[in-house]
């Protein structure tokens, strides 16, 4: 079925998202508001060739969830570490969306993602330090 002749369903999200920095580190609240159960992926991207850890590895290389707790990125003697983690689904496939897929395209960020996943209405803060 080509993509005009599809059923649509628009759904709209209230989203906010706030950056504090204290002491060089930095606190990001995200508040996700809208129809209850739609999923959340935050994907955080870090220079490919570093470490990770306190991680899981998800579907593909170079794909990680963060369950809980925090991630350490290590590249050279630079580090890196944010969480606390949430992993509330799986859902991380096919990001990109159809748009992109059906043409073999893809917006992916080249380097390591890290997901952080939750369901509307989703509430959660992370620290970079």
């Amino acid at each position: 079925m080509d993509f005009a002749s599809r059923p649509k369903t628009t759904l709209t999200l209230d989203s906010q998202i706030t950056i504090e920095e204290i002491d060089n580190v930095f606190k990001i609240d995200f508040e996700i508001n809208g129809p209850e159960k739609v999923g959340v992926v935050l994907d955080l991207c870090f220079r490919k060739g570093g470490t990770l850890e306190g991680v899981i590895p998800a579907y593909e290389e170079d794909e990680f969830f963060l369950e809980n707790g925090f991630a350490k990125y290590t590249f050279g003697s630079d580090s890196i570490e944010v969480g606390p983690g949430k992993s509330e689904h799986k859902y991380v496939k096919n990001l990109d969306g159809e748009v992109y897929s059906t043409h073999f395209g893809s917006i992916k960020g080249e380097g390591q993602h890290l997901y952080i996943t939750g369901y509307v209405p989703f509430k959660h803060s992370i620290t970079i330090k």
